[in-house]
């Protein structure tokens, strides 16, 4: 293998530490900087429910600290809100393997409308989740349970230097990296390749980039999901 990638990690913490494990067994040299930090809301989830909706993992730690109800079904983006929710306790475990659409849509298949769901959701969701199920016939009680917020990843100069790739998890994560690669003016620090989970991520750093995106070298992943991104990582995006 060539020189080795350094791979800034922008997600939050709770996660970040994991995808640098992953990063670093590859060969890589991992930066764990999140440009985001998840913050429980101070709420009690207690309507009347038969079923739990996760789209986040982060969804399922809030909650499970809320909350001590393990035996509803469980029904969740992907496959790590599902291991999470495992992790917490849930027995009955759907995954949608995708991202919130693909969720929806298998919720209209298959889901029972016939149910009260919860939703445990940030504060600001990225999709109208509830508004799309409530349109099918579900009977959806939405609670945020955690925000998540800015965070200054406190990279040095050097850091920035060194960077050959970035990892975009959601748009909220692109977004926040744009503003401070535009804070700190830059933009063009090694132009560095960008590896996003989605296009919505790619939109969030475009977005707030605006013309400065422009040229930027990115790889998209084929499906929402982390391993993806890792796998681009692994194929050598950028060499």
């Amino acid at each position: 293998m060539s020189e080795p990638f350094t791979v800034w990690i922008t997600r939050t913490a709770d996660g970040a530490d994991r995808t640098a494990r992953a990063v670093e067994a590859m060969g890589h040299k991992a930066i764990v900087a999140p440009v985001l930090a998840v913050e429980a809301l101070d709420v009690q989830p207690d309507p009347p429910l038969d079923a739990v909706i996760f789209t986040s993992r982060n969804g399922v730690k809030a909650f499970a600290g809320l909350s001590d109800r393990r035996d509803a079904p469980a029904w969740c983006v992907g496959d790590a809100t599902a291991d999470a929710a495992r992790e917490a306790g849930f027995d009955a475990i759907v995954s949608a393997e995708g991202d919130v659409e693909t969720l929806f849509e298998l919720m209209k298949a298959k889901a029972p409308r016939d149910l009260r769901y919860l939703y445990a959701s940030a504060k600001h969701p990225a999709a109208p989740l509830t508004a799309w199920l409530w349109a099918e016939g579900f009977r959806v009680t939405q609670v945020p349970v955690y925000d998540t917020v800015a965070a200054n990843p406190g990279l040095s100069g050097a850091d920035l230097d060194r960077i050959t790739h970035v990892l975009i998890h959601s748009a909220r994560g692109g977004r926040e990296v744009a503003r401070y690669l535009t804070a700190h003016g830059k933009f063009a620090f090694t132009n560095p390749w960008f590896i996003c989970m989605s296009e919505g991520a790619w939109q969030g750093f475009a977005g707030a980039a605006g013309a400065l995106s422009d040229g930027v070298r990115r790889r998209i992943a084929p499906e929402p999901a982390e391993t993806a991104m890792l796998n681009l990582l692994g194929a050598g995006a950028g060499q």
